[in-house]
């Protein structure tokens, strides 16, 4: 089953160009403090209230935030494989919930 799990993951880093040398780009400290601080405005916490009927507590910003950060404390290898490894788990969160394959069919040629 683990051996299964692993041929799976370097599959799918095959297909993400998650191969070694490659080189992702460093996260963005202001990119994730900028999304966290939007998520805090008022605009942002009238829609969500509008649409979840509470207010939006923002944690995963926050996370997202604190794991930036501690990827600034890393070696540049460390760093890479932290940054590989969470694209690679968003793609497989992802992959695992509904998206629009679940109601769409592919179609291998053009419709007439």
């Amino acid at each position: 089953m683990k051996d299964q799990q692993h041929e799976q993951e370097e599959q799918l880093k095959e297909v993400m160009y998650l191969k070694p040398g490659y080189q992702e780009e460093p996260c963005s400290l202001q990119y994730y403090f900028d999304q966290m601080a939007m998520c805090l405005t008022i605009s942002s916490q009238i829609r969500h209230y509008y649409r979840y009927g509470d207010y939006n507590k923002c944690k995963g910003a926050f996370t997202d935030f604190k794991w930036c950060l501690s990827t600034k404390s890393k070696s540049p290898e460390e760093q890479q494989e932290m940054l590989q490894q969470r694209r690679l788990d968003q793609w497989l969160k992802l992959r695992e919930g509904p998206n629009s394959e679940d109601i769409w069919n592919v179609r291998t040629q053009p419709k007439d």
